[in-house]
């Protein structure tokens, strides 16, 4: 079973057999009913664009499908990793870790443990900076990131939910990769928006996080993210952050904050982006305190 292809199959089987289709019926025309099958019951990949199909005959958007497995009973364990993330409760995070390594074979698939114990490792080290896997779950994960290939939407989940575990390196070369991806999408089609909108995100935290670790790192992956401007036009959000690592680019290499304090920053609020330049803010005070004013 693939670790980091989350439920989206096992999701969309509950959805096919609620309609009452038949693996054949769905698959006609599109797969084979030997592949649908697979996929569904977590021991294969199935592309998106084939996905996108399958769920015409459905009737079901790729949104709704989408909102509708990351609402499972996974991303509903998730939320209480979230809020101790938010909240900065180091204690709880390291409780809910410990819990999901040590009760995984009790309560949970093998899948869904280890994706579990890596969000909630994840956060622990975005706080502390201590990595709490040990090493044979590190090289684990380093390996399933190595192996991604097509950045499948849970393949993009895997890597965005783990990238302050990765060591730099691993981080600049997946983020660089993903980039590529995103420019040959096709963005004249509606099915990939929704891809893309994850896509941009991944790329935006782990170039955010290279800055923090290795600057030469993270200035090339940012360098080479400048390719998808045509791209970051449609996407409001993504475009900001992209702003935002161009000002920290500078601001590392001057110790100069005026740009972030009388251009950006009077900006965001000028465009209403308020609430969300409270986050970039902070994130402003995290580049402040690894590399000094």
């Amino acid at each position: 079973m693939n670790e980091n292809e989350l439920n989206f199959g096992e999701n969309f089987k509950n959805i096919r057999k609620a309609k009452k289709m038949s693996l054949s019926k769905v698959a006609d025309g599109i797969t084979s009913k030997s592949s649908l099958s697979e996929w569904e019951n977590g021991k294969g990949k199935m592309s998106f664009e084939k996905v996108v199909k399958m769920l015409t005959k459905l009737y079901i958007t790729p949104s709704e499908f989408v909102v509708d497995s990351l609402q499972s009973s996974l991303n509903e364990m998730m939320i209480e990793i979230d809020n101790a993330y938010t909240n900065d409760q180091l204690d709880k995070l390291k409780e809910l870790y410990d819990y999901y390594s040590k009760n995984s074979d009790k309560y949970f698939s093998d899948k869904n443990a280890f994706i579990l114990e890596m969000i909630s490792a994840n956060c622990y080290m975005a706080l502390s900076g201590i990595n709490l896997f040990s090493d044979e779950k590190q090289d684990k994960l380093e390996n399933k990131v190595r192996k991604i290939n097509n950045w499948y939407y849970e393949d993009v989940f895997f890597f965005n939910n783990s990238s302050f575990l990765l060591p730099a390196k691993l981080g600049e070369k997946m983020s660089l990769n993903l980039i590529g991806k995103i420019i040959q999408v096709d963005h004249t089609k509606e099915l990939h928006v929704k891809w893309t909108i994850v896509a941009l995100d991944a790329v935006l935290n782990s170039s955010f996080i290279l800055l923090l670790r290795d600057y030469q790192k993270g200035k090339e992956v940012i360098k080479k993210f400048k390719k998808l401007t045509p791209i970051l036009d449609r996407y409001g959000t993504q475009l900001v952050r992209f702003r935002f690592l161009e000002c920290a680019v500078n601001y590392i290499k001057t110790k100069d904050s005026s740009e972030f304090e009388n251009k950006f920053f009077p900006a965001i609020e000028f465009l209403s982006f308020s609430n969300y330049g409270e986050g970039l803010k902070y994130a402003f005070k995290q580049l402040k305190a690894v590399y000094g004013q």
